[in-house]
């Protein structure tokens, strides 16, 4: 068969192959009664037990999605690009046992995500059910009414009409006042889209006072020292990354994904953690696996292809499906916001 015909073909396993992780891993989504939700679960399938809403993980995609989630946060904490020739040029000597340990911020038990859930505050929505073991939605109302922030910016795939008359830029707002308030119990551990679920409640539908971090599965590891300002610009950058990411699909508009990233860092607005942000930016993070290179590239067989594609899933299912040549864009988006962020502070 011609050379040429391979890249497509290469590119059908590839995205056969990524496609099939997500899917195995994604277990169940935001049980909306509005709209069909594109939150997905991971590490845990939500479900119904005796008349509690519970989040389960016992099944065995979970421990297969909470086990591969570690290793690809040990190489690179945003994404594992060329894993182990990357894990041998950081880490000298590194081996396989130690590349498997854990980085300085995993998926946790149960017993650590509750330790997160009583630091952040967020005991009124989260709990241990007793009788099962496992993480209670204590009001379901939140999950079943609620908006996420992620379904806000994606109502045009969804098809919601209500849902597409939110201001999108509005409800950053409160998210960037919501993470902000949440840094000062502590740091959090990720923070995407579908992390802020707007509560509702009765006769005030479509209201975006009421933000609530969804179950915050990713702790950081005590054993690592992490500085308190790292740990928080790590969750402050991961969610301007992502919104720039949402922000390009819905708009493909530059000054809207400015005016989306000025919008969180002014109403987040701390100079420190922010200052941090753009110094990691200016540093090379975020890193996006480049999956048209992985196909064009003649030395590579389709089996590394494949699993640097796996491998990069970590990234994709954090922010979305991020456009080839975004990665660069992001950095330069999130410099230049910080900077003119940090400007207007000492012209003041």
């Amino acid at each position: 068969m011609p050379r040429e015909n391979f890249p497509s073909r290469e590119k059908e396993d590839i995205a056969f192959a990524t496609e099939g992780v997500r899917r195995l891993v994604a277990e169940s989504r935001l049980p909306s009664k509005r709209y069909q939700s594109t939150v997905e679960f991971y590490g845990g399938k939500l479900k119904q037990e005796g008349g509690k809403l519970l989040w389960d993980r016992k099944g065995i995609r979970s421990k297969i999605d909470t086990a591969g989630d570690n290793p690809l946060r040990r190489v690179d904490d945003h994404v594992a690009k060329n894993f182990i020739k990357t894990a041998q040029r950081e880490f000298p000597g590194i081996t396989l046992k130690s590349m498997l340990s854990t980085g300085k911020r995993y998926c946790g038990n149960n017993t650590e995500i509750l330790e997160q859930v009583d630091n952040l505050g967020l005991d009124d929505y989260y709990e241990l059910d007793e009788s099962s073991g496992q993480i209670e939605i204590k009001d379901p109302s939140l999950f079943t009414k609620g908006i996420a922030l992620q379904d806000i910016y994606r109502a045009d795939e969804i098809g919601d009409e209500e849902l597409q008359n939110i201001d999108r830029f509005e409800a950053l707002a409160s998210a960037g006042g919501y993470i902000k308030s949440l840094h000062k119990k502590g740091a959090i551990g990720e923070v995407l889209p579908s992390d802020i679920i707007f509560a509702q409640e009765e006769g005030e539908e479509d209201k975006l006072s009421n933000p609530v971090l969804n179950i915050p599965d990713i702790v950081w590891n005590k054993e690592r020292k992490t500085s308190d300002i790292d740990k928080k610009a790590t969750d402050l950058l991961d969610f301007l990354s992502s919104i720039a990411v949402e922000e390009f699909r819905r708009s493909e508009d530059v000054g809207e994904i400015q005016k989306a990233l000025e919008t969180i860092l002014d109403n987040y607005d701390a100079e420190d953690v922010i200052r941090m942000v753009q110094s990691y930016a200016r540093r090379g993070r975020l890193t996006l696996t480049k999956e048209d290179e992985l196909i064009s590239a003649p030395k590579v067989s389709l089996g590394d292809k494949i699993k640097n594609s796996v491998f990069g899933q970590h990234n994709k299912v954090r922010l979305g499906k991020p456009p080839k040549d975004l990665e660069g864009l992001l950095r330069s988006f999130i410099i230049i916001t910080c900077e003119n962020y940090l400007d207007s502070k000492t012209n003041n």
